[in-house]
């Protein structure tokens, strides 16, 4: 279950103008859903992240959207924060605090292009193994949601 909403005005002469042209407000909000990463033949890989809810909400103004209130929650924990995407320059900067069960929080930062995106976990490699499937779920999300830009 999801909505999207968004109040977004443009003026477009031609249109590849259309990043760079909107301007407006956004909102997203997706219940009791889950994702899972597929291999390049489609076929499912591991297992699905679930998340009770993954909401958003910002703004668009000459091709960067911006959020202040990026939040994720699910069983195994929960995320929060801000970030942006340059539709224009197709380029990300998403900084997020992740608290998860028996965990200490720790900042992840994802950044860099659409296609070839990095992310940094700032608390140390040794909660690289930690982190499990949140984690990874949340990277997954964001590269996802990302790819629908960059193709």
């Amino acid at each position: 279950r999801g909505e999207l909403s968004g109040s977004l005005t443009a003026s477009l002469a031609y249109g590849s103008q259309w990043p760079k042209a909107l301007a407006g407000t956004w909102r997203c909000k997706i219940s009791d859903c889950s994702y899972q990463a597929l291999r390049d033949n489609g076929e499912a890989r591991g297992k699905p992240t679930s998340f009770a809810t993954v909401q958003a909400s910002g703004t668009l103004a000459s091709g960067l959207l911006k959020s202040r209130d990026i939040r994720l929650s699910g069983p195994d924990g929960s995320v929060e924060d801000e970030g942006w995407l340059n539709l224009n320059e197709q380029s990300l900067d998403i900084n997020l605090n992740v608290s998860m069960k028996g965990l200490p929080d720790f900042p992840l930062r994802l950044y860099g292009s659409f296609d070839k995106s990095r992310t940094s976990i700032g608390a140390g490699r040794f909660l690289l193994n930690a982190i499990g499937e949140l984690g990874q779920g949340v990277v997954g999300i964001f590269g996802g949601f990302v790819g629908l830009f960059s193709k």
